[in-house]
Formats: structure tokens, C-alpha cells, sequence
């Protein structure tokens, strides 16, 4: 028998990432079945939200299904996201478009951290700083995630990977152009992001663009 409790919360932590990337939150449908040794999780959104949700290949789903099994683990569950189901036709009568308020990069970079919090095993550990420089690119946020060096280092590598797809596309839909986003196993340094160190990354990769 599975433990409704992690179950329950499990679904709550996937659509705490996803609703905030959605034109119609109203749309959204989580469904698990107990499978012999996992949780399996189904998601559909409205067709207009599919897009965003799955990412330039995929790379945003699968930051999702990384964060809900990193997620899982921490409850004794094992998760596994399937692939986006097919997306849903809004209704006439239930679809409502979210208001948008437009998050601010502090408000983000919160945000971030929070969700960290629930996939790192040493939540206490973990801290968080940022700047927005703006500038040539417009709105950009740059976030240190430091956490604690007990952490596994392939784990922190994979968990950063999902965290910038995740935190990254929920930025752009709220206006932030480009999110950088780094995990660090050590305290927070004084001066913390390196800023030159982004502007020049961005102008090298619209160069390749």
C-alpha cells in the first residue's frame, strides 16, 4: 500500500511548478496510479500551456520529472512522471486565463529557493542571493543556490540542470529574459554572481544564435 500522505504531497509540489508557467491554471489535471514499486503522475494542461510545460526538447518536463523523483526520494517514494498526456481543449464553461502578475526576479530567486529546500536532504543548509543587472539583454536574474558540501555532487549536478530548465521557463513567461541559475556546495561568497562572467556568456551565445 502506498503512502497517500507522500502521494498527496507529491502531486501538490508538481503543480506548485507548473501553475506558475500557465495562461489557464484551471486547466491543469494531475492523476497517480499505484504501480507495484512507484507512484506513476500523468499531467495535462490546456493546449495553449503544452508548449511551455514540455520546453525546447523537453528539456523543461524533464527538469520537472527529475525535481518530483529528487521529490519522491525524500519521502521514501518513488515517482515516475509519464510523458505529457494529450492536451486539453479548453472548456467554454470552466476556463478561466489567470490574471497575470507578473513575478519580480526577487520574488523568483524565492522561489527557487523554496523549491530547493524540498529536493536537497539538508533544506537548512541551503541559501540563496541574486542580482538583476539588466542592461543590453533586459530583465536578467542571476541566482546562487549554495548548499550543504554532505550533499552528493551528482546529485547537486543533476538537480541544478532541472532547477535552471524549471526556475528558467517560469522566468521567461513572467518576463525575465534569462535566468542563470547555479548550485554551489559551499557557503555563499561576498560577492556572489559573477556578472561579467554572465553578460559575456550571453553575448558569446547570441553570436552562435
Amino acid at each position: 500500500m502506498m503512502n497517500e500522505n507522500a502521494i498527496n504531497r507529491t502531486e501538490q509540489f508538481l503543480r506548485s511548478l507548473i501553475l506558475p508557467m500557465l495562461s489557464y491554471p484551471s486547466e491543469i489535471v494531475i492523476i497517480h496510479t499505484d504501480m507495484s514499486q512507484s507512484a506513476t503522475f500523468s499531467v495535462r494542461v490546456s493546449r495553449t500551456d503544452t508548449g511551455r510545460v514540455i520546453g525546447e526538447q523537453g528539456a523543461v518536463y524533464r527538469g520537472l520529472r527529475t525535481l518530483g523523483e529528487a521529490y519522491g526520494r525524500l519521502l521514501c517514494l518513488k515517482v515516475r512522471l509519464m510523458p505529457i498526456a494529450e492536451p486539453k481543449d479548453l472548456s467554454a464553461d470552466t476556463a478561466q486565463i489567470a490574471a497575470m502578475v507578473l513575478w519580480s526576479g526577487a520574488k523568483l530567486a524565492e522561489f527557487a529557493r523554496l523549491i530547493a529546500r524540498q529536493v536537497f536532504r539538508d533544506s537548512d543548509a541551503i541559501k540563496v542571493s541574486s542580482v538583476e543587472p539588466g542592461g543590453e539583454f533586459g530583465q536578467i536574474l542571476c541566482v546562487e543556490l549554495a548548499v550543504s558540501e554532505v550533499e552528493n555532487p551528482f546529485l547537486v549536478k543533476e538537480l541544478s540542470g532541472a532547477l535552471q530548465d524549471v526556475i528558467g521557463a517560469i522566468g521567461k513567461w513572467h518576463g525575465i529574459q534569462f535566468v542563470t541559475l547555479d548550485v554551489i556546495q559551499s557557503a555563499p561568497k561576498s560577492e556572489p554572481v559573477n556578472v561579467s562572467a554572465v553578460m559575456a556568456g550571453l553575448r558569446r551565445q547570441r553570436k552562435l544564435d
